[in-house]
């Protein structure tokens, strides 16, 4: 999936066009890292990978897999984390809540 930068259209927002295949993938930077995200307007959280959760500086070990998710590519778990920010285009949110999962089981 080829991604996409998030451009500033009205004041205080930004356009996220979908690629080729019609996925709306974006680089955000979490904490000033580079990380690729999915955007799913349906979605309620902000999922990192276990790799990129690492790569923006979080402690694996300090992570409790308490939440399951049942997907159609079977059952996940994941964990809480906080995320000191998240930038789209021109847009920056702080003190971003977020979850990292596991493998599927």
């Amino acid at each position: 999936m080829t991604p996409r930068q998030g451009v500033s259209g009205s004041p205080g927002g930004a356009s996220i066009v979908p690629n080729d295949g019609g996925d709306f993938v974006v680089e955000t930077f979490v904490d000033d890292t580079s990380v690729m995200f999915v955007v799913d307007t349906g979605a309620s959280d902000i999922i990192l990978s276990l790799a990129d959760a690492k790569r923006v500086g979080l402690d694996p070990d300090s992570f409790s897999y308490s939440r399951a998710y049942t997907t159609a590519n079977g059952t996940a778990f994941d964990t809480p984390v906080r995320l000191g920010n998240i930038t789209i285009g021109p847009i920056v949110l702080e003190d971003v809540r977020g979850r990292t999962m596991t493998i599927y089981q």
